[in-house]
Formats: C-alpha cells, sequence, structure tokens
C-alpha cells in the first residue's frame, strides 16, 4: 500500500509535477517513488505499517495454550488443522487493535507444522486507504517523495541531501531539512525491535 498520494506531495513542494514523467512500464514515476518510500518505510520499521487487504499466514503449533504470531489487525478467522477456533481464542493485548498473542483457555495449539492458520490484516494499522494512513507516517511518507523530486528536479541550492536506502533525497530550504529529521524520528518511534 502507498504511504501519501501525489497531491500531497505537490502541495508539500508548492509545485506540480509534470504528468508526462512516466516510467517505461507507463506508470507515472512519482506513482513508483511512493511505493519505493513506503516500502521504505516498512523496513526501517521493521513492520508493515498499514495494510487494506486480509491475508491468511499459516503458524506451527506448539502444544501450548499460547502463541506469538505475527502483528495482525482485524482477524477473520483462526484455525487449527482446518477447524475453526476463532470463538474460543483470546486475542493480546487487549488495549491494542493489533495483536501478536493468541490464548486458549482450556485448549492448546495443536503441535504441528503450519497448521494453524491465522486470516487477517497482517500491519501495524488496518486502513480502508490512504486517507485512514495515520498523519504522521502519512507525513513522513510525503518528505521522503519531496526530497527525491527535489533531487531529480537538480535543485541547486539544496541545504542537505541524503540516501534515503537507493534514492538520494535533496532539501532545499531549512524547514524541509527538519522536516526531513523529523519523518526520519517518526519512523524510528514505529521501529519494532526485531529478537
Amino acid at each position: 500500500m502507498k504511504y501519501t498520494t501525489e497531491v500531497d506531495v505537490e502541495n508539500y513542494l508548492l509545485t506540480t509535477i509534470d504528468p508526462t514523467f512516466t516510467s517505461a512500464e507507463g506508470d507515472t514515476q512519482i506513482d513508483k517513488w511512493i511505493e519505493a518510500m513506503s516500502r521504505f518505510m516498512d523496513r526501517k520499521c521493521n513492520r508493515t505499517l498499514c495494510d487494506t487487504e486480509e491475508s491468511a499466514r499459516k503458524f506451527d503449533g506448539n502444544g501450548r495454550n499460547s502463541m506469538v504470531i505475527d502483528e495482525v489487525n482485524a482477524i477473520s478467522a483462526i484455525t487449527i488443522d482446518e477447524v475453526d477456533v476463532l470463538a474460543s481464542v483470546l486475542q493480546y493485548p487487549t488495549s491494542e487493535p493489533r495483536t501478536n498473542e493468541l490464548r486458549m483457555q482450556n485448549q492448546y495449539f495443536t503441535k504441528g507444522l503450519q497448521n494453524v492458520e491465522v486470516t487477517g490484516i497482517f500491519a501495524m494499522f488496518g486502513v480502508a486507504d490512504v486517507d485512514d494512513v495515520p498523519e504522521d507516517i502519512r507525513h513522513a511518507c510525503t518528505v521522503l517523495v519531496g526530497g527525491i523530486v527535489n533531487h531529480a528536479m537538480n535543485k541547486t541550492n539544496d541545504v542537505k541531501s541524503e540516501k534515503v536506502g537507493q534514492y538520494s533525497v535533496t532539501y532545499t530550504d531549512p524547514n524541509q531539512s527538519r522536516d526531513f529529521t523529523m519523518a526520519m524520528q517518526t519512523l524510528n518511534a514505529y521501529r519494532r525491535i526485531a529478537v
């Protein structure tokens, strides 16, 4: 999913991006940059920040009454050995919209390889579309894409240039440079510590 829009980037830069600026595949280059920065943000944070679509993932049953799973929102189905157990599974933490632990009170997750299937939105935030992306995440993506656009337009009065993934970003005034720093701080705040 994309975490910002072309209109957001244009509004941020106070410029209009040439609509004929397309890739060889016919997609607009700005769309490719938005997609690239959205994925960069996911990798930087060690998690998928936002998603709109449900998917199913399989986990190994551990023979216990609790198990840790990938971060998921809006679980719609849980099966063990293809038997529906959603109604008997508690989701933790209870104070968050997302779950990363499942518990059963009087049953257990049958030991086996890929025998527990969970269907839901595997992301920190389950959203309907880009308009539902949390504002700080959306702004961070807008700033990163704006830096790529500045660099592509060969702005010569750059205040700060950085590498973001495989892209160079350029900021043309101190405010944009501060926005870049704030965008990276936002990503650090969402970063999951991988074990």
